[in-house]
């Protein structure tokens, strides 16, 4: 706690408890005060806790993720738990391109994937014949390298069959 110090969100804890002590019926006795005030302090630091990562971010990273915070509020139905298929979380707006996020970025090459539906690209004449076949084993992805999936098949981020995509990961260690 000592790291981000009490500044803003000391006054919002504060905020809080006034807000609570003006309610009839709430926190009334010194004891209920008391109480209430722990378990405030409790979800402070549980909230500090969670979110220790994002509440050390500075500058641009904490615009991007405020602003990628505000695409999520504005459509939560376009993000996808694959943490379990490929430790990964999806973001897919439904327009043909989406991007996985590894849970853990220490544990994988792949710490961004970009899919993108080939079709339109197929279209205007890219010659997919000449990129590799997305690997069936996601540790076999490379970086860096663009790949064709055909569909079909058990797409191995999904763990299920998805249309024809061009896939690149990148790893940002």
């Amino acid at each position: 706690m000592a790291k981000y110090g009490w500044g803003l969100l000391g006054g919002i804890l504060v905020f809080i408890l006034s807000s609570l002590l003006l309610q009839a019926g709430k926190a009334e006795t010194p004891a209920e005060i008391q109480a209430e005030v722990a378990r405030l302090k409790a979800a402070l630091k549980q909230t500090q806790d969670e979110y220790a990562t994002i509440l050390g971010l500075t500058g641009t990273a904490k615009a991007e993720i405020k602003a990628i915070g505000a695409v999520l509020a504005a459509n939560p139905g376009m993000a996808f738990d694959f943490s379990a298929q490929s430790g990964a979380f999806c973001l897919n707006p439904g327009t043909g391109a989406m991007v996985h996020y590894a849970q853990d970025p220490t544990q994988t090459q792949e710490d961004i994937v970009y899919m993108i539906n080939a079709q339109p690209f197929i279209a205007n004449g890219l010659r997919v014949e000449n990129l590799p076949p997305l690997p069936a084993d996601i540790t076999r992805v490379r970086p860096g390298q663009w790949y064709y999936y055909a569909g079909g098949t058990e797409e191995p981020h999904h763990q299920r069959k998805m249309p024809p995509m061009l896939v690149l990961a990148v790893d940002v260690h």
